[in-house]
């Protein structure tokens, strides 16, 4: 889809139900980051036409290296879409060249409630 029509139909969307735009429109912005990833990998996150990636910003993440891979720990304010969502990014810098951080498939996530439900109502 060209991003003109991309753009109409998210506006669309919004005018009848605005936190359903913000979420589709979110998920299709996480959706980009597939040309980043490898064939294999790509399948693996996006093969399933359900499949919804969502994600957040965090302030505090670290990303340490480990047999294996990465460790990464932090808090993220928010993930918009995150309770419908079949994969959750975490994503921070890594310093080592040559390696990709990635969340163990599969690995368990927490959602506290840090916030009464009228403040996330948009996401």
């Amino acid at each position: 889809m060209d991003p003109l029509t991309f753009v109409q139909v998210i506006e669309e969307i919004a005018r009848h139900d605005a936190s359903a735009a913000w979420c589709l429109c979110q998920a299709a912005g996480c959706s980009m980051t597939a040309a980043y990833f490898g064939p294999e990998a790509g399948r693996n996150i996006f093969g399933d036409r359900r499949s919804v990636l969502a994600w957040g910003p965090s302030h505090d993440a670290k990303a340490v290296a480990v047999d294996g891979g990465y460790r990464i720990t932090g808090t993220w304010s928010f993930a918009s879409g995150c309770r419908h969502a079949t994969w959750l990014g975490g994503y921070r810098a890594i310093q080592e060249l040559g390696g990709a951080a990635r969340r163990r498939p599969g690995a368990p996530c927490r959602f506290p409630r840090t916030r009464p439900p009228s403040s996330t109502s948009g996401t």
